[in-house]
Parts: C-alpha cells; sequence; structure tokens
C-alpha cells in the first residue's frame, strides 16, 4: 500500500474548514478518508507555520487566494 500526498492546498482547505467550524474534524476526516492524527498535525503546523490563532482563522485567506484573487476558504 502507498501513502497518499496531499497538497498543500487541500491540507489548508481541510484544516481552514475545521478552524472556521464548517465542519468538525471526524465529519471532514469520514468524507476525505483522511485520519484524524494525521489533520490534527496539519492544523497544527498550519497554526505554527502561518502564526494564526484559531479565532483568527474566521478572516484567513489561503496565500493562493491573494493571487487568483477569490477566497479558497
Amino acid at each position: 500500500m502507498t501513502r497518499c500526498q496531499y497538497t498543500p492546498e487541500f491540507k489548508s482547505k481541510v484544516v481552514l474548514n475545521i478552524l472556521q467550524d464548517n465542519q468538525e474534524l471526524n465529519e471532514i476526516c469520514a468524507q476525505h478518508n483522511l485520519n484524524p492524527n494525521m489533520v490534527r498535525k496539519w492544523k497544527q503546523e498550519f497554526l505554527q507555520n502561518n502564526k494564526v490563532r484559531p479565532h483568527e482563522a474566521l478572516s484567513y485567506r489561503t496565500p493562493d487566494s491573494y493571487y487568483y484573487g477569490q477566497n479558497v476558504a
């Protein structure tokens, strides 16, 4: 069995959905067949790398959304 590799855009979208309370962690993990522990790690890395606090994620836009002029979240 090979490991899936997810794009940074996909990871950001999943994390932002969780941070913005659009979906519960377990719900989004079930939809995409993701391991909840892996997604928790993505969330932690996202918050550390982007220096975004969970309550600030409501207005956060991913870097590629600026380039394309749209809100990815």
